[in-house]
């Protein structure tokens, strides 16, 4: 599931790296983009997975470890769209989310409950309508809404690390036209 999760916001960051680009923009040319830092991804992903898990077994560490896993979440970006190793991706991670820290982990959390909620929705409802659906149906169907629902969760990521990266250049956007004030 971790795996699936970094996979799918490294496809989905270098997919949205090529729109604005005169590149090739599709998913088989993204999922080549996110395959060809997989070695790195994976190397992030690992030494993440064992800081962070041995912080949050142990009473003391838990605290450190939950603070860690949220400064960790623009990795898979970091690597894949500034083509860092994935131990600089966790740094560069942990750097654009000094200061907004509250923000992402409210906003990933969101994401990460939905992609979770909605899977336990789709199995309880199923369970309730469709009684006698062999398990292997039903884990199907779940499967399916995880399938849709994840990348979802990967885009609103992406969009919060593109966030994350022109707050540090000090790039606002431009002002819209307040529907108050008539313009």
């Amino acid at each position: 599931s971790l795996l699936s999760y970094v996979a799918v916001n490294a496809m989905i960051a270098a997919y949205y790296e090529r729109l604005g680009t005169d590149r090739d923009v599709s998913g088989l040319e993204a999922v080549k983009d996110a395959w060809s830092h997989a070695a790195q991804l994976l190397l992030g992903v690992a030494v993440a997975s064992l800081v962070v898990t041995l912080l949050l077994v142990s009473v003391v560490g838990a605290p450190i470890g939950i603070w860690l896993l949220v400064r960790f979440q623009f990795m898979p970006h970091a690597v894949v769209l500034e083509d860092r190793s994935g131990i600089d991706g966790l740094r560069r991670s942990s750097e654009l989310v000094r200061g907004r820290w509250w923000h992402t982990a409210v906003v990933t959390g969101s994401f990460n409950l939905l992609v979770a909620g909605s899977g336990l929705a789709v199995g309880l409802v199923l369970l309730v309508v469709a009684a006698g659906l062999p398990l292997w149906v039903l884990s199907g169907l779940i499967t399916l809404v995880y399938a849709l629902i994840v990348p979802l969760a990967a885009v609103g990521t992406t969009l919060l690390y593109g966030d994350a990266v022109a707050e540090e250049r000090n790039e606002t956007p431009a002002p819209q036209p307040s529907v108050a004030s008539g313009v």
